[in-house]
């Protein structure tokens, strides 16, 4: 009979009995053909070694023209995505609460309450604008625009000019009393995420003081937890909100997606970063932890997994972005990784868990005779055998018994199976599939058992 395996991570830290729901460093991508949706579970892409700069602390990054920028701790570098080549450009203030963007020639960047431009060749601090505080900064209509740090106000430059600072160029953004933390540009609308609010505004074709306003309606009542937990893609504005649940923004339209396991991390460990890399048609959005595996969300397939380290320890990348069509991971150590279809993270063994669904029949006991689990196999490439584990579980995943030792076959051995035999007797059976080994193995959803 088939025993399906969970399709998305589910398993609640606060209730850890309520189900063995489970998928780390797998994810789910639909099956073609199928007529009924099925599953296949991938391995998530890795971080392979690409940069290094002595440096720490990324703070914010950016594509511009080809070339990435990033901010570290209290300097600003660049690096080339085809090469590795990484240069220190200038100084700025070191803070977390640091952005960058860029109006496609110069590179803005607000860190500390300061506000930055630098040029190509050099760097400069642009005043006689309304705002002594900077919070944040953003692109938007060809407008740099610029947030007021603990206030309410923002302001914008001369058009495609980042160094163009008028006093009077400012607006409010005041239909909630709370705090500005971040403007977000997506489409035609600047998006203005406040800590318990997000107004939605747009570009007039006024000139001056009167370029933007805010649109009908435009006031949600959904915050920013903090000011690192929001990141765009192609389809829209991921973000942690205030009622400690993931949301997504589109179309001036705001839907939770986050499940209640993601809802328990999120109040019990403040996440310190969000961010988005894509693999195989999938846009996915995270949300990293200091203290724990990462939740990963799949807009496409709107399914969740953990990411860790592959040791079980929490996510080490800190921020990403895409350059000469590769995926670039920053974490807080200064390093540079790609994110590649490769089965380790660095030198760490990328270790990969999936889980069955139960199995049982109304208390009566019964036999496993036999677990067949299915994978695309003969890819393994190690020059033996790769290894796999097993754990059994009799009481829904609460605990869990084993390790058993499997195989799955060397390089070419495309008929080989993962197989356990003579499993013992219960009255319900969950199983967990362990993959450590630096092979990409697919796993489809449906597992084969065999009871006695």
């Amino acid at each position: 009979m088939k025993l399906p395996l969970y399709v998305q991570a589910a398993r609640d830290s606060e209730n850890v009995a309520a189900s063995a729901e489970n998928l780390v460093n797998y994810y789910a991508e639909k099956a073609s053909g199928d007529a009924v949706t099925a599953f296949n579970l991938k391995v998530v892409l890795a971080e392979e070694s690409f940069a290094s700069t002595g440096q720490v602390l990324p703070r914010a990054v950016a594509e511009v023209n080809g070339t990435i920028y990033v901010v570290f701790n209290d300097r600003l570098w660049s690096i080339a995505p085809q090469t590795g080549n990484a240069q220190n450009l200038a100084s700025v203030t070191g803070s977390p609460a640091t952005t960058i963007s860029s109006n496609g020639t110069d590179i803005t960047i607000a860190a500390g309450g300061d506000y930055y431009v630098w040029d190509g060749s050099s760097i400069s601090s642009p005043g006689s604008g309304l705002l002594t505080s900077v919070g944040s900064v953003e692109f938007f209509d060809q407008y740099t625009v610029l947030t007021e740090k603990d206030g309410q106000r923002f302001e914008w430059t001369g058009v495609a000019d980042a160094t163009s600072r008028d006093a009077t160029n400012f607006a409010t953004a005041d239909g909630r009393d709370d705090v500005l933390l971040r403007p977000v540009a997506f489409g035609r609308v600047l998006y203005l995420f406040g800590t318990r609010s997000v107004e939605a505004w747009y570009n007039t074709g006024a000139a001056g003081a009167n370029a933007f306003t805010r649109l009908a309606g435009g006031v949600l009542d959904d915050g920013l937890k903090a000011y690192k937990l929001v990141v765009k893609a192609d389809d829209g504005i991921f973000f942690v909100a205030d009622d400690n649940t993931a949301k997504f923004l589109a179309g001036n339209n705001i839907v939770t997606v986050s499940t209640p396991p993601v809802h328990t991390d999120i109040k019990a460990s403040t996440p310190t970063n969000v961010y988005t890399y894509e693999d195989r048609g999938q846009t996915f959005f995270v949300i990293r932890f200091a203290d724990r595996p990462a939740w990963v969300f799949s807009f496409e397939t709107q399914l969740w997994h953990r990411r860790d380290s592959g040791q079980g320890m929490a996510w080490g990348t800190l921020e990403t972005v895409r350059a000469s069509n590769d995926w670039h991971a920053f974490d807080a150590s200064g390093e540079v990784y790609r994110l590649r279809r490769v089965s380790q993270d660095a030198s760490r063994a990328l270790r990969r868990v999936c889980v069955t669904k139960p199995l049982y029949f109304d208390g009566k006991k019964f036999s496993v005779r036999k677990l067949q689990f299915l994978c695309r196999t003969g890819k393994s490439n190690l020059g033996r055998n790769a290894k796999v584990q097993l754990r059994v579980s009799d009481n829904g995943g609460l605990t869990w018994k084993g390790p058993i030792e499997g195989v799955i076959g060397d390089q070419g051995e495309y008929h080989r199976q993962i197989e356990f035999y003579a499993l013992g007797r219960y009255e319900q059976f969950n199983a967990e599939l362990v993959v450590s080994d630096a092979a990409d193995i697919t796993v489809y959803s449906d597992a084969n058992v065999e009871l006695g």
